[in-house]
């Protein structure tokens, strides 16, 4: 009974220190039972896991610094630009990106191999920043796992994180799926941030066509940007009359870069 107690006592504690707050990347209405600390630290010891899973982080300097800065300048655009972001390659051949909650990016060997120019590589990275700013991660988490599994994986007061919970939270953000709200918003994110990091927009769309052009994945890998659910399709759309309505002539002005042969040029370290 006295577990129980104070198991209570420590979700009611962390529902009354987070709450029901505004998103300051989304504007909506978000409820937030994972503090922010918790959040980074959920990320944290899911790191090592999921780098494992995907082939280790690849041993080129020189491809995990250039992914590093595309992300750090666009890092430096969006809302939450205070949380320890990492930027990292890892070395597997699937087409796929995807992000921890905390500010823990990672993009595939696949995916660099596939795109043609920084301008996706750009969009790419801020749709999975946008996934962080908008937490979608510790949303999704919170309706899998339920609050007092995620307590428990990150330790509360005196009490360390149980290596259970940590298990049950690392194989959950493994097979983690996002809402097609989720993806749709992630995508405005993302040209949200390469706009206003000088990339030209259009790398979204050009970025989406090229998941439209390859085979599509099954299973539940983590952050599958293949998932039909929205179909590709859709999401082109969503994206071109995002273009249209909130960036009218950005994809035509030249000041927006694509930086196509420094791509090139950084991505055969790799081929």
């Amino acid at each position: 009974m006295k577990a129980i107690l104070i198991t209570l006592l420590t979700v009611l504690t962390a529902f009354a220190a987070a709450g029901c707050t505004t998103n300051p990347a989304t504007g909506e209405k978000q409820l937030s039972l994972i503090s922010e600390e918790q959040e980074i630290q959920l990320g944290r010891e899911a790191a090592p896991e999921v780098e494992r899973q995907f082939g280790g982080v690849h041993s080129d300097y020189g491809i995990n610094d250039y992914v590093a800065r595309v992300g750090g300048a666009l890092v430096a655009e969006c809302e939450r630009p205070y949380l320890p972001w990492t930027f990292k390659v890892v070395n597997s051949t699937d087409v796929n990106a995807f992000a921890l909650p905390g500010g823990f990016i990672y993009i595939t060997r696949g995916l660099l191999l596939v795109m043609d120019n920084e301008a996706q590589l750009a969009c790419v990275l801020g749709h999975e920043i946008g996934h962080v700013t908008a937490r979608h991660s510790v949303d999704q988490l919170q309706k899998a796992l339920g609050l007092e599994i995620l307590i428990a994986a990150v330790g509360t007061g005196t009490d360390s994180p149980d290596a259970e919970a940590v298990a049950r939270v690392v194989a959950a953000l493994t097979q983690l799926k996002f809402s097609r709200d989720d993806e749709y918003q992630a995508d405005e994110l993302g040209v949200r941030y390469a706009v206003r990091g000088m990339y030209n927009p259009q790398g979204m769309i050009d970025l989406l066509g090229i998941f439209l052009a390859l085979p599509s994945t099954s299973g539940g890998t983590l952050g599958d940007i293949f998932s039909t659910h929205p179909d590709t399709q859709k999401r082109i759309e969503r994206v071109r009359k995002i273009l249209k309505d909130d960036y009218p002539g950005v994809a035509d002005n030249p000041m927006y870069k694509a930086n196509t042969a420094e791509y090139r040029t950084q991505v055969d370290r790799i081929r």
